[in-house]
């Protein structure tokens, strides 16, 4: 009876001790797993990318599939130059002017998909047979411009629609005379185009090089005729046959823009 006793008396022992071991192992076993649980939640997910990084200059710009329209809203200034060409228009033949070339200038704040810019240009044609320069064609335009903008990575694609103050005047110096044509609104730009983002060519972030191929359309205005610095100039109600007609403009040109 008593051997009975001690031998379950040992089992009894033996299994408390067994069960007191056992419990700091699970302890510990779910201690870890919680542990990695939580610093496998902490690490990003395999194969997903930042939506931001960082340029250069410090500066944060969009990576992979995110939204680049909204990294490149703002306010802009930009300058640039270019060639033209003259299109007949019924009576303004377009004879003797030769293909001249353009400055421009211009700012514009960008949104969303959407761009509203003031656009400047002066331009000079070359005159045939006009050796000594005695004779200029000379074009101005200045307009509000509405711009459409379908942004990738490194690059926008763009269209646009202005209309706004136009003026084409020819002058010869030597006799005073001169022909002009001025709208105060009926000048009309259509302008197509893409602008290349600089900074991975090494410029500061924030520069782009726009490459643009404009249609300038002339229409309505005042049209003078001066000799000697006097003579008439006539509203478009008085005009008569092919006192109507203005030559058109077809450009193509380039621009250095900076967004702050």
């Amino acid at each position: 009876m008593r051997l009975l006793f001690c031998t379950v008396w040992v089992l009894i022992a033996g299994l408390g001790i067994s069960t007191s071991l056992a419990n700091p192992a699970q302890e510990a076993a779910h201690d870890g797993a919680t542990q990695t649980d939580s610093d496998a939640s902490s690490q990003p997910e395999k194969g997903t990318k930042p939506a931001v990084e960082a340029t250069s200059s410090g500066q944060k710009r969009p990576v992979g599939d995110v939204d680049v329209a909204a990294h490149r809203k703002g306010f802009q200034l930009y300058g640039g130059l270019g060639l033209k060409t003259c299109i007949p228009d019924g009576a303004a033949d377009c004879s003797n002017t030769y293909p001249g070339t353009f400055i421009s200038t211009g700012m514009e704040y960008r949104f969303w998909y959407l761009g509203i810019a003031l656009d400047f240009d002066l331009g000079r044609y070359l005159v045939a047979e006009d050796d000594d320069f005695d004779v200029s064609s000379l074009s101005m335009h200045l307009m509000p411009v509405l711009k459409a903008y379908y942004p990738l990575k490194s690059l926008d694609v763009f269209v646009g629609f202005g209309m706004g103050y136009g003026q084409q005047w020819v002058t010869e110096d030597s006799s005073r005379s001169e022909a002009s044509w001025t709208t105060f609104w009926r000048a009309m730009k259509v302008t197509a185009g893409v602008g290349l983002d600089l900074e991975p060519y090494g410029l500061p972030a924030g520069f782009t090089l726009d490459l643009n191929a404009d249609l300038l359309m002339h229409s309505g205005g005042t049209r003078c005729a001066k000799y000697g610095g006097a003579g008439p100039c006539l509203d478009e109600k008085d005009l008569k046959g092919g006192q109507n007609d203005v030559a058109d403009q077809i450009r193509l040109g380039s621009a250095l823009r900076y967004s702050f």
